[in-house]
């Protein structure tokens, strides 16, 4: 199961909340192989809202019902296997979803993705606040959105840092942005 190798045991989904996921658009799931070996996931779905500024948590963008006449597609699971992280497989498979997307006729991408790294960067004093961890653009998940985006000549708009937005990653001290790709 991808989920277990990627996650710790606090972050997974269960194996019933990914069966529930794939029952509801199972079109909505992409996995990169390299060499034969699964390396990274995304999982998608179109959604209506809500909308960025109501989002407080990751449960609460994930969990929002699928709406299959939505034009906006929600990536709720960005996941690279542990020992395969920097290597660039999410922004690959990202690229890959992008171009799904945009052949069927999705209009806007949203996602939102933790702070990754911010926990390290203060304790190491490469930042001293979470303001700072984004104003030198630390995010590696962002980043790579950036890089699957700019690559299609879409545009990217991010929120300022959410407190609390996944309180059980101890990397992102709970912190998370929404993206929007247009």
């Amino acid at each position: 199961n991808f989920e277990r190798v990627s996650w710790s045991a606090s972050l997974r989904a269960t194996a019933e909340d990914l069966a529930e996921r794939l029952a509801v658009f199972t079109q909505g799931v992409f996995l990169l192989m390299v060499q034969g070996e699964d390396v990274a996931q995304v999982t998608v779905s179109p959604k209506r809202g809500p909308v960025p500024n109501e989002i407080k948590g990751f449960e609460h963008m994930r969990d929002n019902p699928v709406e299959r006449a939505s034009k906006t597609l929600w990536v709720t699971n960005i996941a690279t296997k542990e020992g395969k992280r920097g290597k660039g497989y999410a922004t690959i498979l990202l690229e890959e979803v992008l171009l799904w997307a945009i052949k069927a006729g999705y209009e806007k991408l949203m996602t939102g993705v933790s702070c990754d790294g911010f926990q390290d960067a203060l304790s190491q004093g490469k930042v001293r606040s979470i303001e700072e961890y984004e104003a030198e653009n630390m995010n590696p998940a962002l980043r790579g959105l950036q890089r699957a985006a700019s690559r299609h000549g879409l545009s990217v708009w991010h929120s300022a840092p959410i407190a609390g937005y996944w309180p059980e990653d101890e990397s992102s001290q709970g912190y998370g942005v929404l993206v929007a790709i247009t």
